[in-house]
C-alpha cells in the first residue's frame, strides 16, 4: 500500500499513537494536485516525495517518531 488516500491516511494515524516510536514509509511518488481532494496532503506539499510530506506531517504531531 502507498501513502495515497488509504495509506496517507493510516500512516499519519499510527504515526499520531504514543506507542509508536518508528515507521519505515516506502512510496516513490509525488504528490500532485490531484491528490489533494482525498488525502492529508495540503498545497504546500504539491511537488514533494509522499514519503517526505507524511513524515513532515507525522514529526509535527509526535516529535518521538
Amino acid at each position: 500500500m502507498g501513502l495515497g488516500g488509504i495509506g496517507g491516511h493510516v500512516a499519519e494515524l499510527l504515526g499520531s499513537m504514543e506507542q509508536t516510536k518508528y515507521m519505515l514509509l516506502i512510496d516513490d511518488d509525488t504528490i500532485e494536485l490531484s491528490n489533494l481532494n482525498r488525502t492529508v496532503f495540503n498545497y504546500e506539499h504539491i511537488g514533494m516525495l509522499k514519503v517526505e510530506a507524511i513524515s513532515e506531517i507525522i514529526s509535527s504531531r509526535n516529535l518521538g517518531v
